[in-house]
């Protein structure tokens, strides 16, 4: 915490806010010197006149803001000018948006040693890859048959303490929508192919769209935004009496992926007939070693606190 912006201060003490020893990590007992280097550059005074004055309101910690994405916390403050042994506070801007590049990273990760400690402060949105959208069944010469959405990833992985405060979001990757289901008949030589899935909240990618075939081809799904899902794609047009599966919406964030409808029609015989759709995509979780974060204000948390 900082020193006091007012009133009592002391080299030494056992006050917090008043003692210079605590905000630089010593014993309240510590033999410490206005002239020493760690106190001149607590006080933003490398050299000349010094007094306790020029303490008032100074931290010991080093802040800097968060951006980026799939970032790993101390090798971004590392970077940005940290000496490895004060506390870190980071922070997430207003309309700042940590993301991933893939579901098998978090959007975050926070390990290491701080001696120090460190404190992150989100006033923006941190979130986990959305998973892919499915895609869509068809035939060509042999079924494609549907694929299911693929699952969310995670925003916020912590392996050491850290205390958070959440004035924004911290949400796991929507889950993939999954592709939409099919129908062939060979003998009259119909076909209707399913569109492919949206992609998940967190960027998740569209499904792809389907092959023509005999007949028209379904369409691909829509990617994710950061903070939005995106919708499936309509199936190719009707056949009557054949009407092919869209494609599932994405999830939103910290939510699962719809599944594809299914197509309708006769039967038929194999390898004609009416082929499933793919199934929505898990979500993402919101955080993996939550039992390692101290929560000072909660905000908006969407998936598993794992």
């Amino acid at each position: 915490m900082a020193l006091n912006p007012s009133g009592p201060i002391s080299i030494g003490g056992a006050t917090a806010g008043q003692s210079i020893n605590l905000e630089l990590g010593r014993a309240a007992t510590a033999t410490s010197s206005l002239n020493e280097t760690a106190l001149r550059t607590l006080a933003g005074v490398p050299s000349g006149q010094i007094s306790l004055s020029n303490f008032y309101g100074k931290s010991n910690a080093f802040t800097f803001n968060l951006t980026g994405t799939t970032v790993n916390l101390r090798t971004a403050a590392l970077a940005a000018g940290w000496n490895g042994s004060t506390k870190v506070i980071a922070t997430v801007g207003p309309g700042i948006a940590i993301t991933s590049s893939s579901t098998g990273s978090a959007a975050l990760t926070v390990n290491g040693a701080f001696p120090g400690g460190v404190d992150l402060v989100n006033n923006g949105t941190i979130v986990g890859r959305g998973g892919a959208g499915g895609r869509g069944g068809s035939y060509n010469n042999s079924p494609v048959p549907a694929t299911a959405g693929g699952a969310g990833g995670i925003a916020l992985s912590v392996s050491t303490a850290i205390t958070i405060t959440n004035n924004g979001t911290v949400a796991g990757g929507g889950g993939g929508g999954g592709g939409g289901g099919n129908q062939t008949n060979q003998n009259d030589e119909r076909e209707v192919n399913g569109g492919g899935g949206g992609g998940g909240a967190g960027n998740g990618t569209g499904g792809g769209g389907t092959n023509p075939g005999y007949f028209d081809g379904g369409s691909p799904g829509n990617a994710g935004t950061p903070t939005t899902a995106g919708t499936g794609g309509p199936s190719s047009p009707p056949l009557s009496p054949y009407t092919g599966g869209n494609g599932g919406n994405g999830g939103g964030l910290g939510a699962a992926g719809s599944s594809g409808q299914a197509a309708t029609g006769p039967s038929g015989g194999a390898p004609s007939g009416i082929r499933p759709p793919g199934g929505g995509g898990a979500a993402g979780a919101c955080t993996s070693g939550n039992s390692n974060i101290t929560w000072a204000v909660t905000g908006t948390r969407l998936g598993a606190l794992n």
